[in-house]
């Protein structure tokens, strides 16, 4: 599952964040417990074989929320029909196991390590579910999947994030993918970029486009954005809301609209130098997180600011 992500999130400086790809210059490779030439031949089999059955373990002693794992399992899954035009199939047959291993405060906070431990088994270790997903990404990107089925890679050893903050912001406006895909397709491109190692998404209500928190249009916008948000969560991601600092409605009172500064501007933004006009911002705000807050999105974080046309 190669493709140019890699580079891409190697290279990116996002929100002010390096993006880390998981597994990159940050790694630490363990050594085999067993070190001998007969594990270097027990691993040789199983990279260098095609796996049609997949069956992953989860111990009994793994903490009781578990959602992130099984949200993991699914996102292989997916991977691997995609990839393959098979279904895995509940057969422990000549399966490759892939165990899933949560100790809390056994390596660094979403962090993991994979490990080659036995006959037709590759393990997974991890001190949070987040870990885990980023291990199963990693598992998948050093793999091949086709139509013979999966083989995994040979990497083997311990990655650890670089950075702690690593977000992604999608500019939800001016009908691009974000803002007029199938919510399907999001979701696959939500799911990719967990894999790689984000672990914050980032979104705009853009509050030009419409009349009003009440529009339909702008209702409609406030259900996808939410959904898109709840799509992040599944997958492990912190939700932080982009805000501009004196955004409005395209229907906004003239009176109170900012005088143009030069840069980038909808020429609909509200001056906060007017007593109204700061007023009219906090009640727009406050009505956005009611919004939100009324379709189950809670937030970790806000990015506020003048951004593109913001200012006064």
């Amino acid at each position: 599952m190669r493709n140019n992500r890699r580079d891409f999130i190697t290279n990116s400086v996002l929100l002010g964040t390096g993006i880390v790809t998981m597994g990159g210059g940050a790694s630490k490779v363990f050594a085999s417990t067993t070190g001998n030439e007969s594990f270097q031949k027990l691993k040789d089999n199983i990279v260098r074989k095609f796996y049609k059955n997949i069956v992953f373990t989860i111990p009994d002693n793994t903490g009781p929320s578990k959602s992130l794992l099984y949200k993991s399992i699914e996102i292989f899954n997916r991977v691997f029909k995609e990839k393959t035009g098979l279904s895995i199939q509940d057969n422990k047959t000549d399966a490759l196991e892939i165990k899933l291993i949560v100790n809390p405060k056994s390596l660094p906070p979403e962090s993991f390590k994979i490990e080659y431990s036995g006959v037709n088994n590759v393990s997974i270790f991890a001190s949070d579910e987040n870990g885990i997903l980023y291990g199963i990404g990693k598992l998948l990107h050093s793999s091949t999947l086709n139509e013979n089925g999966f083989r995994p890679g040979s990497w083997e050893g311990s990655s650890t994030p670089k950075k702690v903050f690593r977000a992604v912001y999608f500019a939800t406006h001016f009908y691009n993918f974000y803002h007029v895909a199938p919510i399907e397709e999001v979701k696959r491109y939500i799911e990719d970029l967990a894999l790689w190692g984000y672990n914050t998404l980032t979104m705009w209500f853009d509050m030009h486009h419409y009349n009003g928190i009440k529009d339909v249009e702008a209702q409609q916008m406030l259900d996808r954005l939410a959904s898109l948000y709840k799509l992040a969560k599944s997958a492990g991601m912190k939700c932080y809301c982009a805000i501009l600092a004196n955004e409005g409605y395209k229907n906004s009172p003239e009176h109170l609209r900012a005088t143009k500064t030069g840069r980038s501007f909808y020429g609909v933004e509200i001056c906060p130098s007017i007593e109204q006009g700061a007023e009219l911002i906090v009640k727009q705000v406050k009505e956005e997180f009611s919004e939100y807050k009324r379709r189950g999105v809670v937030f970790e974080g806000i990015s506020y600011g003048p951004h593109d046309p913001g200012g006064c």
